[in-house]
Formats: structure tokens, C-alpha cells, sequence
């Protein structure tokens, strides 16, 4: 618990002293719309809530969300697919309701993620995330995921709360995009 109250304190901290729209900070939606998306079958939502609040806390910045990110009389595929392009990570979350769905518009989601993973080098972009809460680790029980999920390390988060290595690897990703937006 003492890492969680550290982290959110840095957070909280960073924020104090870079407001946006501060001399030379970013207005926040300037960090570009998606810089994390969460893609998550309808199922999940509850767990897709949880990381979602809990990412915020790390100070995220804008994280796609369909729930926060589309309104009324949006193209909602263009607009997903524009998300997809522009945002900097990628994290689909797995349980065994996804596994269960051969069909559903996250798989879609994936696809494109999958396809633009293939031209990224030198960073992380997909970082698969199992919300079942009963997850001990051992990825046979998951078969339905895209193939080059699996050259990425899974992390865990039980129904949507962040493991500590799942917080700890968002925040130095998060740091390294905000020095990426500073320079």
C-alpha cells in the first residue's frame, strides 16, 4: 500500500508543479487524445472502470475510454480506429469472458493494435492485461488473443485494481512519454 500512496503523491506532486498551460507545459489534451487505450469486451466493463479510475490516479493524463471518448452522433468506428493510431499504449484486457467471445468489436480493436505494433520499435506499445481475479499467471487457459500478444509480458489486474507490477510499469511508460513531450 505505502508504493500506491507514494506514487499517487508523486503524481499529485508533478501536477502541482507543471499545471497545464503552465510556461512551456502542454495543455493536457495536447498529450493527444489516447495516449492509453483500454479495449475490453462489454463484459469487462466493470474491470475496464476500476483500471480506468486507477490509471487516472497515476495521473494518465487522457486515456481513451469508449465511455469517456465517444458522443452522440460520433463514427465511432473512424474515431476508435484514429485512437488506435494516435494512442501511445495499448491495453487490452483478457479474462475469461473474452475468451469465452469469439466475435465482438474488441477483437477488431486488437487487430488494428496488433497490425500497428508491427511498425513500432524500440518501445512498448501492447501491454495485455488479465482481469480475471483468479489468474495464477499460467496463460493456457487464454487462446483467443492475438499472436503477437503473446511476445508481450501479461500483467495482472483482478477485476480492474492494478498489481504493483502493472502500476509500476504504467508510471515509468507514462514518464517516459511525458519527457518525450517536454523535449
Amino acid at each position: 500500500w505505502g508504493a500506491r500512496a507514494g506514487i499517487g503523491d508523486l503524481a499529485r506532486r508533478w501536477k502541482e508543479r507543471h499545471p497545464p498551460g503552465a510556461a512551456g507545459m502542454p495543455e493536457e489534451k495536447e498529450l493527444g487524445t489516447g495516449e492509453i487505450f483500454l479495449s475490453y469486451s462489454r463484459t469487462d466493463i466493470e474491470a475496464a472502470r476500476t483500471l480506468y479510475d486507477e490509471i487516472r490516479q497515476l495521473g494518465g493524463g487522457i486515456i481513451w475510454f469508449d465511455k469517456e471518448s465517444l458522443e452522440s452522433g460520433d463514427k465511432y468506428r473512424r474515431k476508435i480506429s484514429e485512437a488506435i493510431n494516435r494512442c501511445k499504449l495499448f491495453l487490452p484486457l483478457i479474462s475469461s469472458t473474452t475468451e469465452a467471445r469469439a466475435e465482438g468489436f474488441f477483437r477488431k480493436e486488437w487487430g488494428e493494435a496488433e497490425e500497428r505494433d508491427r511498425g513500432i520499435q524500440g518501445r512498448k506499445f501492447i501491454i495485455p492485461v488479465v482481469v480475471d481475479r483468479e489468474w495464477d499467471g499460467n496463460l493456457s487457459r487464454y487462446k483467443l488473443f492475438p499472436e503477437r500478444f503473446a511476445d508481450c509480458d501479461f500483467s495482472h489486474a483482478p477485476a480492474g485494481h492494478m498489481s504493483d507490477n502493472l502500476r509500476s510499469t504504467l508510471t515509468r511508460e507514462l514518464r517516459a512519454l511525458r519527457r518525450k513531450v517536454m523535449s
